[in-house]
């Protein structure tokens, strides 16, 4: 489903990556590790088109993603990836529910769509609550709730358990194996 085929990035003569090829199934959890500064999040921006490559070639079922128009890779990027971000990355004034929202396009789905997920990720209760007020595990949930509501194939986590405690950490990681059984998720 995705491969990368001697990809190189290279920042101001530092080369972050150098010929790096792989190849990923549909689903599956996988997990890079390397010390930091290794070029970890390097990957996954590269992968998720956030980034530009010097050389190779990011590839999604046979159509070569990393060649398309920026405006083509806007598009794509929103369809295909699901980030949860170590961040967060939600807007904190609006609640859960209006988080989810937003990665939504087709309303007549919405409000079931998003129970069913919150449901799934034990965050239903809330759903009405303001982003701002939740805890560091629930915000997570929230970031992965989004992933899962906009139907994301591949869920790219970018140290999604770094800021959290350990109970809520590893509340994060069963989840994203779960999730892993139905989507291609990267951390």
């Amino acid at each position: 489903m995705l491969t990368l085929k001697n990809i190189t990035k290279i920042y101001d003569q530092i080369i972050a990556l150098n010929n790096v090829s792989l190849e990923f199934e549909s689903k599956g959890l996988i997990v890079i590790t390397g010390k930091s500064g290794s070029g970890k999040s390097t990957l996954l921006n590269v992968i998720s088109l956030l980034e530009t490559i010097d050389e190779g070639k990011v590839i999604v079922d046979d159509l070569v993603i990393s060649e398309l128009s920026n405006k083509e890779k806007n598009l794509y990027r929103g369809s295909l990836f699901g980030f949860v971000f170590q961040e967060y990355n939600l807007i904190e004034d609006m609640t859960v529910k209006e988080n989810l929202e937003l990665c939504i396009t087709n309303s007549n789905q919405e409000a079931d769509k998003i129970n069913q997920i919150l449901e799934q990720l034990n965050i239903v209760d809330y759903k009405n609550k303001e982003v701002k007020k939740l805890s560091g595990g629930e915000r997570q949930r929230v970031t992965i709730a989004r992933a899962l509501v906009k139907n994301a194939k591949i869920i790219l986590a970018d140290e999604p358990t770094g800021s959290l405690d350990e109970e809520n950490g590893r509340i994060i990681m069963e989840l994203l194996k779960s999730i892993s059984k139905d989507h291609l998720v990267i951390l």
